[in-house]
C-alpha cells in the first residue's frame, strides 16, 4: 500500500500565467496588506495623539472608528462573494 503525503498547500495556485508573461499572487496581494497595515497604524496613530487632548475624545474617535469598520467589514464580504460568484460566472463554472 502506498502512503499518500497531504499537501495543504500547492504552489501552483500562487502564480498565473498567460502569454503576456508570468504574475505571482504575492505582487497582487502585497499592496492591499500594506494598506491593511497602515489603516490600522493610522487609527492606532489617532488614539495615541488624542490621549494628550482629553479621554472624552480617545472615546469618540474608538466609537466613531467603530461605527466604520462594522459597515466595511460587511460590505467586503459580500464584495468577496459576488467576486468569486463573478469568476466561476467567467470561467464558465456556473451552469
Amino acid at each position: 500500500m502506498q502512503s499518500r503525503k497531504l499537501r495543504l498547500f500547492d504552489p501552483a495556485l500562487c502564480t498565473l500565467q498567460d502569454e503576456s508573461g508570468t504574475l505571482k499572487l504575492w505582487s497582487l496581494s502585497f499592496p492591499i496588506f500594506m494598506n491593511l497595515v497602515f489603516n490600522l497604524l493610522l487609527g492606532t496613530v489617532n488614539t495615541v495623539a488624542l490621549t494628550y487632548v482629553s479621554p472624552s475624545a480617545v472615546t469618540a474617535v474608538n466609537v466613531s472608528n467603530t461605527v466604520i469598520g462594522i459597515p466595511t467589514v460587511l460590505l467586503n464580504m459580500i464584495v468577496n462573494g459576488m467576486l468569486v460568484l463573478l469568476s466561476l460566472a467567467l470561467g464558465g463554472g456556473l451552469g
